[in-house]
């Protein structure tokens, strides 16, 4: 750890200690023992289930955009949320004072594109780039017509997800809002849009959002005071509503700036999911969604410290001290990983094979999956050695799609790594199988049958192993391939 990093991590322990035994009060901002602020998709309904945490949330303030609910029935699984609360001595149960289900879009669909036929669609919403994907876009379950072969172009729509660092919305819920503008706008609807503001011009009074020009000629912008100077500036995050939209440009009829990050300034927990921006390898932090985030002494599950970049999707949970989250986990949330050479390529079909894998085909979209050290697909050649972060896509979760592809060298290695989740397993056969290819375990020396850091034993391990759990297995190709070390890999 460098010393910038040492010196804060002093004074954050400081900060941690003082919020653990002598916070208190009343107040948003102040946090309260056992107080939690969470951001992350809602998986399970009956309360709702927000990154492992079940929370109760009779007699919650529920927020769906800017409508105050009466109740929690209009929440769903797929919506991102932000939890304020309680957390129980248990960590995976609390109660919920406030739930916040953010829109980030609400418009018309202006075009419309199926990159992978029946599985991934870029939508053009208002401006903003919209990924729909099979198996992880929950549609609106209140209208049964609404699905993804059936979403159209000129249908309004009200999306909600994950904002990627590219700008690009990684959408985990969407909901038909109307057939069309006019029916929207006909029944008294506000269209609206939250994102980074660029291209600030005060003299014409406009800015652009990715690629639709907002006209706030005749608003006043609300909370400026939560601007840096009071000064509005490109950068700044701002929620825009209005009801005049053609072509690329929305007439505001409000503008307000929004405050990045979590509401809470101080909470015994704290835990944001969502992808990697401005990375600060040396100061070691990062952001998601506006949060600021120290990993400095974090644990890290599912990868390592070194894969972390921009774009990377992840889980970072600790205490929130005085703004920022002093990350005690990060968790990778794309969990399985090769590391290989092609075997076979095909760009057209967006398809990589991997030597010593036989029976796993890699689904690549130029949209879903980010590239280090190549562009796309057409850079990839057989014999490359790559690194493969992936995660399961698709209706069925059959579809074993990359989230990122490195060029680790453009010649071959004699080395292969699988992580995945076991499947199955047979500690008499010494077998393990992993996303479908089955891992003879007999070759493995007893010293190489590892925990996190720890030498477990072939016995140790098998009695530790379950199906789902997370294991790392490594080979030599050969021929024949030799595997020769296996490691549990902690997920959670």
């Amino acid at each position: 750890m460098n010393t910038k990093s040492k010196i804060f991590i002093a004074l954050l322990s400081v900060c941690i200690a003082t919020l653990l035994y002598s916070c208190g009060g009343s107040g948003s901002s102040s946090g309260q023992s056992g107080s939690t602020n969470t951001f992350g998709t809602i998986t399970a309904l009956g309360s709702i289930t927000v990154n492992g945490v079940k929370f109760e949330t009779t007699g919650a303030q529920v927020t769906l955009g800017d409508t105050l609910a009466p109740d929690d029935s209009g929440l769903s699984i797929g919506m991102v949320t932000e939890v304020q609360g309680t957390v129980n001595d248990d960590g995976i149960t609390g109660t919920a004072d406030v739930v916040s289900v953010p829109t980030q879009v609400e418009g018309p669909i202006t075009n419309i594109d199926e990159t992978i036929a029946g599985l991934v669609k870029k939508i053009t919403v208002m401006g903003q780039t919209v990924l729909i994907e099979t198996g992880t876009t929950v549609f609106d379950n209140d209208d049964p017509t609404f699905t993804f072969a059936s979403i159209a172009l000129g249908n309004v729509v009200s999306a909600n997800g994950f904002l990627r660092d590219d700008g690009v919305l990684a959408t985990t819920f969407i909901e038909k809002k109307a057939a069309d503008l006019a029916t929207f706008i006909a029944a008294g609807n506000d269209l609206e849009v939250t994102g980074k503001i660029a291209n600030l011009d005060l003299i014409n009074s406009t800015f652009t959002i990715n690629a639709l020009t907002v006209d706030f000629a005749t608003v006043t912008i609300e909370d400026l005071e939560n601007a840096t100077g009071g000064i509005l500036a490109n950068g700044l995050v701002l929620e825009v509503h209005g009801t005049n939209f053609t072509a690329s440009t929305l007439v505001a009829t409000r503008v307000e700036v929004k405050i990045n990050g979590l509401t809470l300034n101080n909470a015994i927990k704290a835990e944001m999911e969502g992808f990697i921006t401005d990375l600060d390898t040396a100061a070691e932090t990062f952001k998601i969604n506006g949060q600021s985030i120290n990993y400095a002494n974090a644990i890290f599950k599912a990868g390592l410290k070194a894969e972390l970049t921009d774009g990377i999707k992840v889980e970072a949970e600790g205490p929130m001290v005085a703004g920022i989250i002093v990350a005690t986990k990060v968790a990778f949330k794309a969990s399985m990983k090769m590391e290989g050479n092609v075997a076979t390529v095909d760009a057209l079909a967006g398809t990589i094979t991997v030597e010593g894998l036989t029976g796993i085909v890699i689904t690549v979209d130029n949209l879903l999956t980010r590239f280090k050290n190549a562009l796309s697909l057409n850079d990839i050649s057989v014999g490359n050695n790559l690194k493969i972060r992936a995660r399961k896509s698709g209706s069925s979760g059959t579809i074993l799609m990359a989230t990122r592809i490195t060029l680790e060298n453009a010649a071959p290695s004699t080395r292969l790594i699988l992580q995945g989740a076991v499947e199955s397993f047979d500690a008499t056969g010494d077998l393990i199988t992993i996303l479908g290819i089955p891992v003879d375990t007999s070759g493995i020396l007893d010293t190489n049958f590892e925990g996190e850091d720890i030498t477990l034993g072939k016995a140790t391990f098998f009695n530790l192993l379950t199906v789902g759990t997370l294991v790392k297995a490594k080979a030599e190709l050969g021929p024949p391939l030799v595997w020769d070390k296996i490691e549990l890999e902690d997920e959670d």
